[in-house]
C-alpha cells in the first residue's frame, strides 16, 4: 500500500530524473556492481540524489495523509496530520497567500557539465573548462573544414575569391607599391647584390626571431617571413638593413 500511495508523486520524480539526464552525462564511475551482480549507485551519486528526499517527502505527505483520512473516516476515528501539520495550522490558513508553495517547488538540479557530468562553479555555465576547450577545438576544426569545402566549390566553378574583384585589386596595389619601392631603392643603391651575403650574415640569425617581428621590420607578409626564416626565400636587398637592425 505504501508503494501505491507513492505512485501519486511519480510524475514529479520522473520529471526531475528526465531533466537531470538531459543536463548531465552519467558515467560508469557513478555506479558499482555488487558481488551478486546487483547494480548500485556509488555513495557520491547516492548522496547527491538523497538531498532531494525532503522535497519528495513534502509531495508524498499530503497524499499519505489523505489516504489515512479516508481510512479514519471509514472507522469513525480522527486522523492525525503529523506529516503536513494541516490541522495544527488550520487557523492560520486564511492568513497565508499560498501555504503549500514551499512543499510543491521542485528541487534545483546540481550544477553539472552537460558533457562529462563534472561539477560547475556556476549555474550560468553549461560545460566545464576541459569540455569547453574541446568543444571549441572541435568547432574550429569543423569551421575550417566547411570553409575549405566552400572554397573548393567556388574554385571548381571558377569563382575563386582570391582572384578577381576586391582581392585582385588589393593584390595589384600591393605589387605595384612593391615594384615602385624596388625601383627607388635600386636607383639609389644599385641593382647588384649577392644573395650569399644574406645567407651567411643574416639568415642563420633569424631562426629565433618571432614572425611578427620580421613582419614589422620588413612589411612583408607573415607567410613570406616564415619562408625567409626557414631559409627557403631570400628577400630583396632593400630589406636586409632593416633585418640587421632588428638583429642588433
Amino acid at each position: 500500500m505504501a508503494l501505491d500511495v507513492m505512485e501519486a508523486c511519480r510524475p514529479v520524480v520522473d520529471a526531475y530524473v528526465l531533466t537531470m539526464l538531459t543536463q548531465r552525462t552519467l558515467s560508469p564511475r557513478d555506479f558499482i556492481e555488487t558481488s551478486r551482480g546487483t547494480c548500485r549507485l556509488r555513495p557520491t551519486f547516492a548522496r547527491e540524489l538523497a538531498q532531494c528526499i525532503l522535497v519528495w517527502a513534502s509531495h508524498i505527505a499530503p497524499v499519505a495523509e489523505h489516504a489515512a483520512s479516508d481510512l479514519a473516516h471509514a472507522a469513525d476515528a480522527p486522523a492525525a496530520t503529523l506529516l503536513t501539520q494541516d490541522n495544527r495550522s488550520a487557523a492560520w490558513a486564511t492568513r497565508r497567500t499560498n501555504p503549500k508553495t514551499a512543499r510543491t517547488q521542485a528541487p534545483r538540479l546540481p550544477e553539472r557539465c552537460r558533457d562529462c557530468g563534472g561539477s560547475l562553479p556556476s549555474r550560468r555555465r553549461r560545460y566545464c573548462e576541459d569540455c569547453r576547450e574541446r568543444r571549441h577545438a572541435d568547432s574550429s576544426v569543423v569551421a575550417r573544414q566547411q570553409a575549405a569545402q566552400v572554397l573548393d566549390h567556388l574554385r571548381a566553378e571558377g569563382r575563386d575569391p582570391a582572384h578577381g574583384g576586391t582581392a585582385a585589386r588589393a593584390r595589384g596595389r600591393k605589387n605595384a607599391a612593391h615594384q615602385l619601392a624596388v625601383r627607388v631603392w635600386e636607383t639609389e643603391h644599385g641593382s647588384s647584390h649577392d644573395p650569399a651575403v644574406f645567407a651567411e650574415r643574416i639568415a642563420p640569425r633569424l631562426r629565433g626571431v618571432p614572425i611578427h617581428t620580421l613582419t614589422e621590420a620588413t612589411g612583408l607578409s607573415e607567410h613570406y617571413c616564415s619562408l625567409v626564416r626557414l631559409g627557403k626565400r631570400i628577400p630583396h636587398a632593400r630589406h636586409w638593413a632593416a633585418l640587421e637592425r632588428t638583429l642588433g
